[in-house]
């Protein structure tokens, strides 16, 4: 055989005929790419979790809301950190950033007043970008007289997000307590949402 380059391997071509394959990048292994083809110096997938974000609701509001729509923001705390591209919001629904399995986490903080203290809160999801059905939520119920009495609550769901076009998430309240308020603020997370890419779909 001919000298080669330091870091070349040799392999054969199509007609059985040795031939150099280039030397890869720092990192890079060697890969098969398949029968009748040579192999090739790949950058390995990136593993573990390449996604996280977290949004918030930045003031309060008194009683229902089938969809929340406004007044969210992606936290901005100093120290926050974020992995990937930002989920986008419209209207109140999310959209994902890529495609992939997502922990999504909803926290729901709640202040109540009066004799009946019913709050829930929840997400929906759609996966053909119109039909929304309800994925998980959480119900807290009071019923005292007096002064202010307050909640925290939590749900999740894991959505398969095979398309970021046509699946997407909104989150709700449902109450039947005009003095219910969902409480909100622009410096800390009272009622906040959580978005974690766990894998590949």
């Amino acid at each position: 055989m001919a000298s080669g380059t330091d870091g070349n391997i040799i392999s054969y071509d199509a007609s059985g005929n040795p031939v150099a394959i280039a030397t890869g990048n720092d990192g890079q292994v060697l890969t098969s790419t398949g029968a009748g083809s040579q192999p090739a110096f790949e950058t390995l997938p990136v593993g573990g979790i390449t996604g996280a974000d977290s949004w918030r609701l930045t003031s309060s509001f008194s009683g229902s809301a089938a969809t929340i729509q406004s007044n969210l923001e992606r936290v901005d705390t100093d120290g926050y950190g974020t992995i990937g591209s930002a989920m986008t919001v419209s209207s109140g629904i999310f959209t994902f950033p890529t495609t992939g399995i997502w922990l999504i986490e909803a926290t729901f903080f709640t202040r109540c007043n009066g004799d009946n203290r019913a709050h829930a809160g929840g997400m929906s999801t759609t996966t053909n970008n119109s039909s929304y059905s309800d994925a998980a939520g959480n119900y807290s119920s009071m019923y005292n007289s007096g002064n202010d009495t307050y909640s925290n609550s939590k749900c999740s769901f894991i959505f398969d997000v095979t398309s970021t076009s046509t699946h997407k998430v909104l989150f709700y309240v449902s109450t039947n307590n005009s003095n219910s308020v969902t409480a909100g603020d622009t410096n800390s997370s009272l009622t906040a949402f959580t978005f974690i890419r766990l894998g590949d779909t």
